[in-house]
């Protein structure tokens, strides 16, 4: 939704005047990431763990790397659509490490500000990991937020 219908005072008995909201449309095209891997019958039955289990493992991973490169970077067709093609996003780019949580402080007052609720962030696993193992990230606690840890 880009605008709220709107309200306005009316007279008793008068008629109330109707209003719609102003709506964005992403239109999507039906698309799938897939892949095929194929390991020979001695490898499936005789390997510990299983081979099968390993090598689709690995693919499934591979997949959710792909979803996640179409969602935030915006591929070329046959990949669907990302977030880049929406007008009015607000985004933050690190320029560098993160020294604290201000930037997530910042977003949800940015969020609160056109009626949004954050209810998360979205970062790498190895960015998420160097933070905590470094510790470069102090756990604080933002008001009306759950404790991060």
């Amino acid at each position: 939704m880009v605008a709220d219908s709107t309200a306005s005072w009316v007279a008793e008995g008068a008629e109330i005047t109707p209003s719609d909201p102003a709506l964005q449309e992403l239109v999507v095209t039906p698309a799938k990431v897939a892949g095929l891997t194929m390991i020979s019958r001695e490898l499936a039955d005789d390997s510990h763990p299983q081979a099968a289990q390993v090598v689709g493992d690995g693919l499934a991973r591979d997949i959710a790397r792909r979803i996640d490169q179409a969602v935030f970077a915006g591929l070329a067709a046959p990949a669907p659509a990302g977030l880049t093609t929406l007008s009015g996003l607000q985004t933050y780019v690190n320029a560098g490490a993160f020294g604290n949580l201000d930037f997530a402080a910042e977003a949800i007052s940015k969020a609160e500000t056109v009626g949004a609720t954050v209810t998360a962030f979205v970062t790498s696993p190895a960015t998420a990991l160097a933070k905590v193992r470094t510790g470069a990230v102090p756990c604080r606690r933002v008001p009306g937020r759950r404790r991060l840890s």
